[in-house]
C-alpha cells in the first residue's frame, strides 16, 4: 500500500520510501485508491495472484478512509522530518557564520591591535620624556581595546561552547541568572 503525498503526485510506502505507481516493477500492477475523484493511495499487487482488478479496486474502496488517514500521518511525518532537516541546516549555517565572525575578529582585528601595541611599546623607548605619557596613554587605550575585543569574541563564540558544547554553555548562563532558573 502506498500513500499519495498531499499536494503532489508522489506516492510513498509507510516508511516514506517512494513508490513508483506510474511504472510498477515487472510482474506488479497498481490500483489507485480514491476518495471521490481524488487518489489518496495506491495498492501494488501481483496480477498473477489476483487476476480480477475489480476485486483490488473494491478492496481499495473499503480501505480508502484508513489509507487516507495513514496518508496524512505519512505526509505529516515527512513534513516534520523536512522541518527538522531545515532547522538543523539553519543552526549549522548560523554556527559556521558565528565561528567565522569570531575567527575574523580574533585573527584579523585583534592581531592588528596587538601588533600596534608592540610597536607603541617599542616607540616608548625612543620618544622624548615629554611625550612618554602620551605614548603610555596610547598603549593603555590599545590594551583596553584588545581586552574589549577579546570580550566581544568571547560573547560571539564562548570558549565553553566550543570546548564543552551547547548544554554546558547554556547551563553557565542559567547558573548566573539572578532568579531561580531550571534548565
Amino acid at each position: 500500500v502506498g500513500f499519495r503525498l498531499a499536494g503532489t503526485d508522489r506516492y510513498v510506502d509507510p516508511h516514506a520510501v517512494p513508490l513508483p505507481v506510474e511504472r510498477p516493477a515487472p510482474g506488479r500492477a497498481v490500483e489507485l485508491v480514491r476518495i471521490g475523484p481524488d487518489p489518496v493511495g495506491a495498492i501494488e499487487y501481483d496480477p498473477t495472484l489476483v487476476a480480477d482488478r475489480d476485486l483490488v479496486r473494491t478492496a481499495g474502496r473499503v480501505l480508502a478512509t484508513a489509507v487516507d488517514r495513514q496518508r496524512l500521518v505519512v505526509s505529516l511525518t515527512e513534513s516534520r522530518d523536512a522541518l527538522r532537516r531545515s532547522r538543523a541546516r539553519i543552526v549549522q549555517e548560523g554556527e559556521q557564520a558565528r565561528r567565522q565572525v569570531a575567527r575574523d575578529l580574533h585573527d584579523g582585528l585583534q592581531t592588528r591591535l596587538v601588533v600596534l601595541a608592540i610597536h607603541v611599546q617599542a616607540l616608548a623607548g625612543r620618544v622624548p620624556a615629554a611625550h612618554l605619557p602620551d605614548v603610555q596613554r596610547l598603549r593603555t587605550e590599545l590594551d583596553a581595546a584588545i581586552a574589549e575585543l577579546r570580550g566581544l569574541v568571547h560573547s560571539v563564540m564562548p570558549s565553553l561552547l566550543i570546548e564543552r558544547g551547547l548544554r554546558a554553555a547554556v547551563q553557565e548562563i542559567v547558573d548566573g541568572m539572578p532568579m531561580a532558573t531550571e534548565l
